[in-house]
């Protein structure tokens, strides 16, 4: 896993989301307060020096929502031109509020104006504060092994990177190039030494971006989508987020939770192991036990994607029976 860092292409696209929120109310759910000092310095940046032009493009939609928007900032380059633009996420390119020409011509002249670069590198103290911060977290029950995840699956797929980023809450998972990027929205970060405030799932959370990439694939590969629907009519019955909007995406989910709270549970006391399944209940993955105990038959086999066709697709196929037999 490469080091954790802070991406300036990320923080200026979630920034200015978060600019936008605060002047003007716009509900971007997944923008918060974090640092208050370096969010102000951040907000009068803008306020100062976005034009009228930049803030309509935003408040109409343009920059869509916290995943499109990574998307975006994963596929520019360090001087801000968005590259690569056949590999961007088709949703993004077919909303008509979004317009990569106009959106990048808005961002060269804000990055100028305010001598973008410049601010980054005058907050490197704090940067690397929060970096600090992250590992403390991240490894105050274990050292965190990465090898644990690609020991998992079976094999590497590609690079696994830590991008921290303010402004936003929870984790996203992005992939780029073959590579994997966990990025981390930090909140609640306390001045005091040794005091951490960040929340101590943190490793959890690692071990669910990073699982994305294995297991998404093979989802789309052996489940029909319009199968899945009472799956998804479930989960929402019991609280799903109003960001899971499909029926694959929920069962890819419940791998993911489940393999990420396996892989932690060295880590977590009784406490915490049960507060992690019970949680996962709360918000939609009423199964999310039973899948975690699946886990431990993974080392029957060779490699993972036969255990996956073997254990994990045929255990879903007879939930999907059963509910078919409640009808």
């Amino acid at each position: 896993m490469n080091e954790a860092k802070f991406d300036k292409r990320l923080e200026l696209l979630f920034g200015l989301q978060y600019y936008i929120k605060r002047k003007y109310g716009v509900q971007f759910d997944w923008i918060c307060e974090n640092y208050k000092e370096y969010n102000d310095k951040f907000y009068d940046l803008c306020d100062e020096n976005i034009s009228k032009e930049f803030e309509d493009y935003i408040l109409n939609g343009g920059l869509q929502s916290y995943g499109r928007c990574a998307d975006i900032a994963l596929h520019m380059d360090d001087n801000y031109n968005i590259i690569e633009r056949d590999t961007l996420d088709e949703v993004l390119l077919n909303d008509e509020n979004v317009n990569i020409n106009k959106l990048e011509v808005y961002i060269r002249e804000f990055v100028k104006s305010t001598n973008y670069d410049e601010f980054i590198k005058s907050n490197d103290d704090y940067y690397n504060f929060v970096i600090k911060k992250f590992y403390e977290t991240l490894n105050c029950y274990k050292k965190v092994n990465i090898n644990e995840i690609i020991d998992f699956y079976g094999y590497k797929k590609g690079e696994m990177n830590v991008l921290l980023l303010n402004f936003s809450k929870g984790s996203y998972g992005q992939t780029y190039k073959g590579d994997s990027y966990y990025i981390y929205g930090v909140k609640n970060i306390s001045k005091v030494e040794g005091e951490f405030l960040l929340p101590d799932g943190i490793f959890i959370n690692l071990y669910h971006e990073f699982s994305h990439p294995y297991i998404n694939p093979l989802g789309k590969k052996y489940y029909n989508e319009n199968k899945l629907i009472k799956l998804f009519i479930e989960s929402k019955n019991y609280g799903l987020s109003s960001c899971y909007n499909n029926s694959l995406t929920v069962l890819n989910e419940y791998v993911v939770r489940a393999v990420s709270i396996y892989l932690a549970k060295d880590a977590l006391n009784t406490d915490m192991y049960y507060k992690a399944i019970s949680n996962n209940i709360r918000v939609g993955f009423p199964h999310i036990e039973e899948v975690i105990l699946l886990l431990d038959k993974r080392k029957d086999y060779n490699n993972f994607e036969d255990f996956y066709r073997e254990v994990i697709y045929k255990y879903f196929i007879k939930l999907f029976e059963n509910f078919s037999k409640d009808d």
